[in-house]
């Protein structure tokens, strides 16, 4: 009556098979929170899913443990997840102190997190108060994974659009260490490298040296390739 969106199944219950068929045969999403199991197990709960007709399942590694340390958290099982099961999202339930785990996690990888939430962590009558995020919390850690994804970027190493200034400015170039007339041949001692890097990349020094200086090239001067 609830219409909920998707139904999530505890740690405790991964191997009441009877529950999750019948949770996963409204044909909602499926979140398996995986403390305390095996792999073994892990597959079982996903194969009921599908039995069930749903393959809209993600699991989410948990250590079962209130608070749980940092020690105890084990960041990397979401990978080893990610590996065992690659067609299924993986994400981290959390149960420890503060908000830097939950960012970490989504740094390696997690598509959800769960964390424990309460409008006041005083609040009598339940156990877990303590060790939720309040609304502050609640609204950094969001804040904190937003900036993560933005920060992730993509596996591809070369000069990005925002460093073309820096990159200008900070390289070095081949620089005249001493003046040059018109006509001499370059020698190494002849050279030295300065910002910025605009001209003749240092890289290619030895390609500067043996050439001869079609202009004259004052001291302390960048050299570039019109020059030799």
């Amino acid at each position: 009556s609830l219409d909920v969106p998707a139904f999530k199944i505890a740690s405790a219950d991964l191997t009441c098979h009877g529950l999750i068929a019948r949770a996963a045969g409204h044909g909602k999403p499926m979140i398996l929170s995986t403390g305390t199991s095996n792999l073994a197990e892990v597959e079982e709960a996903l194969d009921v899913c599908r039995r069930a007709g749903n393959e809209q399942v993600a699991i989410l590694h948990c250590t079962l443990k209130y608070p749980c340390p940092p020690e105890g958290i084990n960041l990397r099982m979401m990978e080893h997840l990610m590996r065992a099961f690659p067609e299924v999202p993986v994400g981290l339930s959390d149960h420890s102190l503060g908000i830097s785990v939950p960012q970490a996690a989504v740094a390696l990888g997690a598509c959800i997190v769960e964390k424990h939430y309460t409008v006041d962590k005083k609040l009598p009558g339940a156990p877990d108060h303590y060790l939720s995020v309040d609304p502050a919390e609640m609204k950094a850690m969001v804040q904190g994974i937003r900036t993560v994804e933005k920060a992730l970027g993509k596996p591809a190493k070369g000069l990005e659009p925002l460093e073309e200034e820096a990159y200008r400015f900070a390289r070095r170039s081949v620089t005249s260490g001493r003046t040059i007339p018109r006509g001499a041949t370059i020698t190494r001692e002849m050279l030295t490298y300065k910002r910025p890097g605009t001209g003749i990349s240092p890289r290619h020094l030895d390609l500067v040296v043996g050439r001869v200086a079609r202009v004259d090239i004052p001291d302390d001067t960048t050299i570039t390739w019109e020059m030799v």
